[in-house]
């Protein structure tokens, strides 16, 4: 069972290799059973893990982000773009 993330608005990051400004929606941020928060559902994740988890652990350690009262919802559909 995972539990929606709540915070105050899209979680920033800043590319420390190319400096580029990163917006996680907080939709993509879900706590797991154990109280962890998971990322990985948001897609470019794996780019980012080693920058992205140690500032969603700092910022969960300070408050920012908490864990939500209900289950996270299940997605209604999914979209892809055929071209880019």
């Amino acid at each position: 069972m995972s539990v929606p993330a709540v915070a105050n608005g899209p979680i920033a990051l800043t590319d420390t290799v190319t400096g580029k400004y990163i917006s996680i929606p907080l939709t993509a941020l879900l706590f797991d059973a154990q109280g962890k928060l998971d990322a990985q559902t948001w897609p470019p994740y794996n780019n980012y893990k080693t920058q992205l988890d140690p500032w969603l652990t700092l910022l969960v350690q300070a408050g920012a982000i908490v864990p939500g009262q209900a289950e996270a919802p299940k997605p209604a559909m999914r979209i892809e773009a055929v071209a880019a």
